[in-house]
């Protein structure tokens, strides 16, 4: 793979890749706060072990009405600091760190945890945060999401990141937004391990990715 572009990226008031820096402005500029890319949350357009062979692609990252208003929760910084050594792609005992038990009641934690407690129940929380990768369209947190108008340029790594997982085999899922996903990644379209869920529900379970749920769980053990 190329090289990763977030590599060297600290923590700051604002918390911009300079490459997206015009794309961004534009972005918040040009949309109603809700919409806006929170700049004083750390960017998360993959989280995990690139290695990984469970990828599930998303949108962007979410934010509530306090990260919006700058009301922090509990341990904020422990999750800020979490965030910039997973763009560093620095060694952690649980590379998606939303499944570290220091950070379960945590709002990522939660989030994650809920989503996801179906693969953690048939595995643990440690094999799915070694093996899982999960990408984002964006990698800004927002409270709500419309698809940006100009292009992210950091986004090509996130890119290279699933075509790599692709040529290894890895088990990805389409959990949000799939069409511009295909229209992105339009090898995605037949590959043979790539999975929709049966709804909008973002929930990994056997419910959600019937018939596929076995692959899912042995992506992770």
């Amino acid at each position: 793979m190329n090289k990763n572009p977030w590599v060297g990226f600290k923590f700051s008031d604002s918390m911009l890749h300079p490459d997206d820096a015009d794309s961004v402005e534009f972005h918040n500029r040009s949309s109603k706060a809700d919409y806006q890319f929170l700049l004083h949350l750390a960017p998360e357009p993959w989280i995990g072990n690139l290695q990984g062979n469970l990828l599930v692609l998303y949108s962007n990252p979410g934010a509530t009405q306090d990260n919006l208003n700058k009301v922090f929760q509990p341990k904020h910084h422990e999750v800020m600091e979490k965030s910039i050594s997973n763009l560093n792609q620095e060694i952690t005992s649980f590379p998606h760190f939303h499944f570290d038990p220091e950070l379960k009641d945590t709002e990522g934690g939660k989030w994650f945890r809920s989503k996801y407690r179906w693969l953690i129940e048939e595995t643990s929380d440690r094999a799915v945060s070694e093996n899982l990768i999960t990408c984002e369209l964006a990698p800004y947190h927002s409270v709500k999401w419309k698809v940006p108008r100009r292009k992210l340029p950091t986004q090509e790594f996130t890119y290279e990141i699933i075509r790599n997982a692709m040529s290894r085999g890895a088990v990805i899922l389409l959990a949000r937004t799939p069409k511009i996903w295909l229209e992105n990644l339009p090898e995605l379209e037949n590959y043979p391990k790539v999975f929709r869920p049966n709804s909008i529900n973002a929930s990994i379970s056997p419910k959600n990715y019937p018939g596929n749920f076995d692959k899912i769980i042995n992506s992770v053990i």
